[in-house]
């Protein structure tokens, strides 16, 4: 099962407003864009080299408590549920029946080669199923189709490609409106050797969203995200 860090970056623009949040990697207090910044109403930095320790202790603490592997989907009060429900619109119920899903999943979607078999034999068809399965009305359920992929390769470099994928789409056309896919890991930018390891084995933990799986979060985050985008999309809203 895969894992995200905890870790957040907590910037705060200086007009206020909500914090950045994106997914750090351990150790670090700040994502790529704000590296180095203070935040809206944020003390200074520590000077003296016992403040530096002792928040570097604190870092530490913060990163054993949320390691990955503490972290496990399926259990209601863990850290990834707070921060998915904190940082996206679904719903509870919802939320409960795309772990209920993910946990009948056959195959470790962590893996991008079995990623890529999954939505190669099955589609994302399955995944909706067990979403019925689980409790959701079939109403609320659909599908958005993404067209041209692009996602930053190993080495920085930007990859584009004529590929047009699925995803799920629940509460389509409300304030509750997520997109969730299950095969995120297949993106990962990983070398051809590596394909049949897990992405948490590969990557560092909290840089890239190919780990969080299934993804789950905003169409306008999935579809304009930093690690992977897209050149267009279709909303199937009325389809089921």
């Amino acid at each position: 099962m895969a894992a995200i860090t905890g870790n957040q970056c907590g910037f705060v623009p200086p007009e206020g407003g909500k914090p950045c949040a994106r997914r750090v990697k351990n150790g670090e207090l700040r994502c790529w864009q704000h590296k180095d910044q203070r935040s809206s109403g944020e003390p200074k930095q520590p000077r003296t080299m016992e403040e530096i320790e002792r928040q570097r202790e604190l870092i530490k603490e913060f990163n054993d408590i949320a390691a990955p592997t503490n972290v496990q989907l399926g259990n209601p009060t863990n850290l990834r549920i707070a921060i998915i429900r904190e940082f996206t619109p679904i719903s509870r119920d919802a939320l409960d029946a795309v772990e209920k899903a993910f946990e009948g999943s056959p195959t470790d979607l962590s893996i991008p080669n079995q990623a890529a078999k999954s939505l190669y034999e099955k589609g994302i068809d399955w995944f909706v199923e067990a979403l019925l399965g689980a409790g959701l009305s079939k109403n609320r359920v659909s599908k958005m189709k993404v067209d041209g992929a692009n996602r930053m390769k190993a080495d920085g470099e930007k990859k584009h490609q004529d590929y047009r994928h699925e995803v799920i789409l629940i509460d389509g056309g409300t304030m509750n409106e997520v997109v969730v896919d299950p095969h995120i890991a297949l993106f990962a930018p990983v070398s051809n050797k590596d394909r049949d390891k897990s992405v948490e084995d590969i990557l560092p933990s909290g840089e890239t969203p190919f780990g969080d799986i299934p993804w789950i979060g905003t169409v306008h985050d999935y579809v304009a995200g930093d690690h992977l985008w897209w050149d267009d999309f279709d909303l199937d809203r009325g389809g089921r």
